[in-house]
């Protein structure tokens, strides 16, 4: 659990919130250019071609795909468990006593990855606050369950400027996700652990796992085993 906690969000899109795997997406990565809001620069086409082309990140009812839209902590949990094919948790209860109904079986399959807060007792996702940065890199990690046990915190200072603002807890997840290229640092030598993700960002992030020798699973029932060489 971190110590320093994302600022609470009325969530940008979780009413509306399209995303998933399996549900007959029949997009390709050419069918990007259709959406009217793409990002001028196209650093993270490829990636997000790939998760809409996988059915992990899909458009909007009124046809765009809002790259810059801050992705909530159910947002994200979704994402993940469709991303990286982690089976969802069908329960009629919560871990969580602040669950959003629609999230929950996707929360309950992340909780593992993604873990909530303890506030007076009570156990709260906070799943309508922006996701951030150090969370989502520990969350990927731990799913996939990459080792730590090497961390070296003079590694993290000469990687990362801002190394003193990761949470402690955070700081081994962080490191390796770095070093398995699951989650990249700014311009300058910065990583941002507080800072929001877009979903241009989770697009690219998920991506990085999909491409990532770690990664293993199966990511739709008929189409794709990702490895790196499937990807390339």
């Amino acid at each position: 659990m971190s110590r320093r906690q994302a600022s609470p969000l009325n969530s940008f899109y979780d009413n509306d919130f399209i995303v998933g795997i399996g549900q007959g997406n029949t997009q390709t990565n050419a069918d990007i250019i259709s959406f009217p809001d793409m990002l001028e620069d196209p650093w993270a086409d490829n990636a997000i071609g790939t998760c809409v082309d996988k059915g992990i990140l899909n458009g909007y009812e009124d046809g765009t795909l809002r790259p810059n839209g801050k992705v909530t902590r159910n947002e994200f949990a979704k994402m993940m468990v469709e991303g990286l094919n982690i089976p969802k948790r069908i329960s009629t209860e919560s871990s969580f006593s602040d669950i959003t109904p629609w999230a929950r079986d996707y929360v309950e399959a992340a909780k593992d990855y993604l873990s909530g807060y303890d506030e007076d007792g009570q156990q709260l996702f906070r799943g309508n606050d922006a996701a951030i940065r150090e969370d989502m890199a520990a969350a990927l990690v731990k799913a996939l369950n990459l080792d730590i046990s090497e961390y070296d915190i003079d590694e993290l200072a000469s990687i990362f400027s801002d190394w003193e603002s990761i949470s402690p807890e955070n700081m081994p997840y962080v490191l390796t996700a770095s070093k398995e290229h699951l989650i990249n640092g700014y311009p300058g030598g910065w990583f941002g652990p507080g800072k929001t993700i877009t979903r241009a960002e989770t697009a690219m992030m998920i991506t990085n796992v999909i491409k990532s020798e770690k990664m293993t699973k199966v990511l739709t029932a008929d189409l794709l085993i990702a490895t790196p060489s499937s990807l390339q």
